[in-house]
């Protein structure tokens, strides 16, 4: 399996898990998926991201994962190692007024504690020897005065890829052309060497 794939999965799986029956009537996570520009009405997609459209049919929240770009270098054995950022998405549903004195300020703002939530679950989270505890790295919140607010947390960690490993990957190659000569037995005489009799 590809490692990125495992990844994702892992993690989708786990997110799905634990936000679910949260305190302080926070919503259960509806969606999780790979980061494809859900959010991004193609008309509008200039490929540098772009605003969350009200009415988008995805369920919300919901959480998106990306894989920014990652260095990767060699280490023993011909496995590879990769140091970059996933980065999460995160989707909510903004329908009400956070001016102080509104009746529905905490309803308003309670996307800050469920993207909390997330980050709960995700902070020195690893999968052994698979990826490094994710450490969180930056984070931005969302401007644009719609009916979806989103947030987004980036984690830096590292991944272990072993699937080019040469044990995985050692191949016996042979040369048809190749002619292997053993050694003869020499055509040279070999001298004839007198045994003295023993003394008596």
């Amino acid at each position: 399996m590809s490692i990125k794939k495992e990844i994702l999965k892992t993690i989708g799986d786990l997110l799905m898990e634990k936000l679910k029956n949260l305190p302080d009537g926070l919503p259960d996570l509806m969606w999780f998926d790979k980061q494809m520009g859900q959010f991004v009405p193609p008309e509008t997609d200039d490929t540098a991201g772009g605003t969350p459209e009200a009415g988008i049919s995805l369920p919300l929240p919901a959480v998106l994962m990306e894989y920014e770009p990652f260095a990767w270098q060699t280490t023993g054995g011909n496995t590879q190692k990769g140091s970059g950022n996933l980065k999460f998405t995160i989707y909510c549903e903004h329908l009400a007024d956070s001016f102080p004195g509104s009746p529905v300020r905490d309803l308003a703002l309670q996307h800050f504690d469920f993207v909390a939530a997330v980050h709960q679950v995700l902070q020195g989270l690893q999968i052994e020897n698979v990826m490094s505890p994710l450490t969180r790295v930056l984070d931005e919140e969302d401007l644009a005065p719609d009916g979806v607010v989103f947030s987004v947390i980036s984690y830096n960690t590292t991944i272990f890829d072993h699937s080019t490993s040469r044990t995985r990957n050692h191949v016996m190659v042979t040369n048809p052309g190749l002619e292997v000569k053993y050694k003869e037995e020499s055509s040279r005489p070999v001298p004839a060497v007198e045994i003295p009799a023993f003394l008596t």
